[in-house]
């Protein structure tokens, strides 16, 4: 999930719409840069439409059954939490962590952006109260704090597991009388993440040599499960994947790293 600097991040609901532009799509920074202030800039993607953006951080968790969960981050100050965007303009959001956080190697946050319009706002009414305020999408942009730039790379292993999951919606007729929902079997690569930073699975690669796309981050000492490409073979898959902190702060690009799925 992780690509380079220059890349431009969107929020957009419809191209007809309003949309926010972010210049990264990740914020990765030390802990004294933090403790100063990051700014966040954010551009209005619309040509005729205003637009407010709620801006929240937490911290970056993954758990058995969730490789995106989130908890307060208390240490975290953002100022100012709503902002409004007038079309083509820029504005900025600003980032800061408390002096008294304890120092870690590294610290993982999702930048939670909410972008939101009022509908047939126009300049008469601009100073008038926020009211009605229509949803549109949000993003979860990932976060790096650090202490250090010396930690081991991310290392990965893999192996297929079988995994019950949602069946999604169903027929009336198929749904369980007491309502619960139905399971059903489907099979992943689970990959854990043994090394020292955080590493981003890349795809996988068969024994043909064809590789199938993927993006999902691993922490530290974390597993992740994956969705299993569509190959007529699992015999010789390999798992592909880069060390994090190489995408960010090496000069040198990280070179793909591979890994067997037992």
């Amino acid at each position: 999930m992780k690509f380079a600097l220059a890349a431009v991040a969107m929020l957009m609901a419809h191209p007809a719409l309003a949309s926010i532009n972010f210049g990264n799509p990740y914020v990765f920074a030390s802990q004294a840069e933090a403790e100063k202030g990051i700014s966040l800039p954010l551009y209005g993607g619309s040509e005729r439409e205003v637009s407010y953006v709620s801006v929240r951080v937490y911290r970056w968790v993954q758990t058995a059954d969730d490789a995106y969960a989130l908890e307060p981050a208390p240490e975290v100050a953002v100022f100012p939490q709503m902002v409004r965007l007038e079309p083509q303009a820029r504005a900025s959001v600003r980032l800061a962590w408390s002096r008294s956080a304890t120092p870690i190697d590294e610290r993982y946050y999702r930048l939670i952006l909410e972008e939101f319009d009022r509908p047939g706002e126009s300049d008469k009414g601009k100073d008038t109260a926020v009211l009605g305020f229509r949803v549109r999408p949000r993003a979860s942009l990932p976060m790096v704090i650090y202490s250090r730039n010396d930690l081991p790379p991310a290392q990965f292993s893999a192996k297929f597991e079988t995994v019950m999951v949602d069946a999604g919606p169903m027929a009336s007729a198929e749904a369980p009388a007491n309502g619960e929902k139905k399971m059903v079997e489907q099979r992943v690569v689970r990959v854990t993440n043994s090394g020292g930073t955080y590493g981003r699975v890349a795809g996988f690669r068969d024994a043909k040599g064809t590789v199938y796309n993927a993006m999902v981050y691993v922490l530290p000492g974390s597993t992740a499960d994956v969705e299993l490409p569509a190959v007529q073979d699992t015999k010789g898959l390999e798992l592909l994947y880069t060390s994090g902190r190489a995408e960010h702060v090496r000069k040198d690009k990280d070179p793909l790293r591979s890994a067997p799925i037992q």
